[in-house]
């Protein structure tokens, strides 16, 4: 089976739930994101949606990236005291149909003309961390 050198940066978590992107590392230390991975984690199970569109990913036979995307899912199930059944849909969309919706920049925008300046960042509570700077999680590569 070929190897690739994916990494997860989890983006969000809740109590029962978190998003995390899966990205591949270069040589000169940039990444580029090759897919997501929802999951959301109840008494029954835990049910997800995986995204991928990494064209060299996608080249793999289908039988080895089965079995690369199970490992991949298992590695991010398995922890203690969950129930041991998942089930996670995976679709592999073509990025030239991507669209990405949010109103945040809108909404800054909007909050900025009525004061006549940039609005002002807020310091977080938790002293400015976010979630995706110390969750860079290395994702198991198959031997």
């Amino acid at each position: 089976m070929p190897t690739l050198n994916l990494r997860l940066r989890r983006l969000v978590r809740t109590p029962y739930s978190e998003q995390l992107t899966l990205y591949k590392g270069d040589r000169r230390g940039e990444s580029t994101i090759v897919g997501k991975i929802d999951l959301h984690f109840t008494a029954d199970g835990v049910f997800g949606t995986l995204l991928i569109w990494d064209p060299e990913l996608l080249a793999w036979e289908e039988a080895d990236l089965d079995a690369y995307l199970r490992g991949l899912i298992e590695d991010l199930v398995e922890p203690q005291g969950m129930a041991d059944v998942y089930a996670v849909e995976c679709f592999t969309p073509a990025l030239d149909t991507y669209r990405f919706f949010t109103n945040a920049a809108e909404e800054d925008a909007e909050e900025a003309d009525e004061e006549d300046e940039p609005p002002a960042a807020e310091e977080p509570e938790d002293g400015g961390r976010t979630d995706s700077e110390d969750d860079d999680i290395p994702a198991e590569e198959d031997e």
